[in-house]
């Protein structure tokens, strides 16, 4: 299988009202240095409305609807307009918006260029362009919808900035106003939102110790000789607040261990403490050895990682033999380094945060405890009958939706199909009343697991067809995925059930799914193969009986 034929391909539209045809090279170029395989496609010139209403609902969309351009010469004639001409524009304006976003409220996520005036008003005092600027991103901001994601522009300018950013005679004589390096910038900062549609999240940050974490050598500085200056200290803030927001923090550094927990435990200007850490390999290991048992431990695929050193070799070394692993380097200039770790923070966005992300440290730290009991019995069965499982199947429960779209667009192992959905395609699922939506959550003596497994199913055919089924790797090797099943066909009302497994580079270990459930084997395709079952037919796991269960039916 090509690496390429692996991945879904994810569909990207560009609409405007100037000309922005160098934007999809640089924009494929960038997504795929992030494996984002895509199709870039461009509307017609300022026909944004019309091609609003031809797109498909999973395809992205971008959106450059450029105020210097309304109307032909607006950046100069609105200067002039009087009262009534500007409240014709502005009911233009609301009236289009609304057309545009009554086309493109239930799609996978739209990406919306907020109004600007430059680089045709930058003084002090606002002209007339900025001021009917600010209104229209008043009722930009009003009348969206959720799935629009309103980019303010203003920080690419100052990063790049306004002469280089802009191309006036490109704009006077052929409406291109942007200039490449614009678009690169821009590139660069919408890449993260649209690899994090595609799956793409990183979800562990692994850092080394000596001079990225703090100047100097432990071991040979000690506690007083090793310094935490501002820009150490900044990228130490960044680093806790990404543990916040649900982010893997793991040490793997060439020390004593002693000497690094002295410095987490007791030196005063550190802001990374030991409980923001999951996990730490403080060994005299090379570091791609460390990092494999940091995979192997978290149960994380290597692609999810991003590693942290300021030593050139030990860098190089993890690119060649760990090519999944995301490596940077700290920058020689220390000043650098908290722009760095922006770009870093950069690569674990994702649109929507749930509870369970808030947990993640915890919830890693529980599944440590586990692997220490799991060592501790003589047999696998004694083992998962002493972690007291609990399983909680719900159906259909609306305030699962953040949940329910981010299982979609993270989990990569244990997943079937691959399907990714956002918060609005699973709303608009669920209010069509074709499918059902069945979480599984999962607890034991240990802890909480959370909403960790779900099965999507497809009513609207003669026979039922599972759309969705993924687990997340915290719960596998537990037996919960038969349970499961053994629920679904339960509540399955039709005779014939038909399901597939999609290959992909990350989920070989559920190829045989179905096949171990009796399915039928019927076609395959370049898609992948697919299954069928009379519900006749299926036999339970009535032998796994440690799993109590609670269902939407019973308690």
């Amino acid at each position: 299988m090509k690496e390429d034929q692996a991945k879904a391909v994810l569909k990207i539209n560009i609409l405007s009202n100037i000309i922005v045809h160098q934007l999809a090279d640089i924009l494929d170029f960038w997504l795929r240095k992030l494996g984002v395989v895509c199709e870039i496609k461009s509307g017609n010139y300022d026909n944004i409305i019309q091609d609003a209403a031809a797109i498909p609902r999973d395809e992205v969309v971008i959106i450059f609807w450029e105020a210097a351009n309304f109307s032909d010469g607006f950046h100069y004639t609105i200067k002039n307009a009087n009262e009534n001409e500007t409240a014709k524009y502005r009911n233009k304006i609301a009236g289009e918006l609304g057309l545009v976003f009554q086309s493109l409220k239930n799609h996978k996520k739209v990406l919306f260029n907020a109004f600007h005036s430059k680089p045709f008003e930058l003084g002090i005092n606002p002209g007339r362009l900025a001021t009917f600027v600010l209104e229209s991103n008043e009722e930009l901001l009003r009348v969206k919808p959720d799935n629009v994601v309103v980019l303010d522009l203003n920080p690419l300018f100052l990063s790049v900035g306004l002469e280089q950013c802009f191309d006036l005679r490109n704009f006077y004589s052929s409406k291109a106003l942007y200039s490449i390096d614009f678009f690169k910038s821009y590139c660069d900062h919408i890449t993260p939102m649209i690899a994090a549609l595609a799956g793409k999240i990183k979800k562990a940050l692994i850092l080394d110790c000596d001079n990225t974490l703090w100047r100097g050598i432990i071991g040979e500085d000690g506690l007083e000789g090793i310094k935490i200056s501002t820009p150490f200290r900044m990228v130490q803030s960044a680093v806790v607040e990404l543990y916040a927001r649900g982010v893997l923090i793991g040490l793997c550094s060439k020390n004593n261990p002693a000497d690094v927990e002295d410095v987490l435990n007791t030196h005063p200007q550190m802001i990374l403490k030991n409980d923001h850490i999951v996990i730490k390999k403080i060994n005299w290991n090379d570091k791609v050895s460390s990092i494999l048992e940091i995979h192997h431990e978290l149960n994380l695929g290597l692609d999810s990682f991003v590693f942290v050193d300021d030593a050139e070799f030990e860098c190089n070394l993890v690119k060649e033999q760990l090519k999944e692993v995301a490596v940077y380097q700290v920058p020689e200039k220390v000043n650098d380094y908290p722009r760095l770790m922006e770009d870093i923070a950069s690569r674990f966005f994702r649109f929507e945060q749930s509870a369970e992300d808030l947990e993640k440290t915890e919830q890693y730290r529980v599944q440590t405890k586990r692997e220490e009991a799991k060592r501790a019995h003589h047999s696998m069965e004694d083992y998962l009958r002493s972690l007291e499982l609990h399983v909680t199947i719900a159906r259909n429960e609306t305030n699962q939706v953040p949940r329910i779209a981010q299982l979609t667009q993270k989990t990569n192992q244990f997943n079937l199909t691959t399907q990714r959905y956002t918060e609005q395609d699973v709303s608009a699922m669920l209010s069509s009343g074709e499918y059902d939506f069945f979480t599984l959550a999962v607890k034991d003596r240990f802890g909480d697991s959370g909403i960790t497994g779900l099965v999507i199913l497809n009513r609207r055919e003669e026979a039922a067809v599972i759309d969705t089924l993924l687990l997340s790797c915290r719960i596998l090797g537990r037996n919960i995925e038969w349970v499961f099943m053994d629920m679904i066909m339960e509540y399955i009302d039709k005779p014939v059930i038909r399901a597939a497994y999609y290959p992909t580079l990350k989920n070989s270990q559920v190829s045989d799914f179905f096949d171990r459930l009796n399915f039928t084997r019927l076609v395959s395709d370049q898609v992948g193969q697919h299954y069928e079952i009379e519900k006749s037919a299926y036999r339970a796991h009535n032998e796994i009986d440690y799993i109590k269960l609670t269902t939407w039916k019973k308690s």
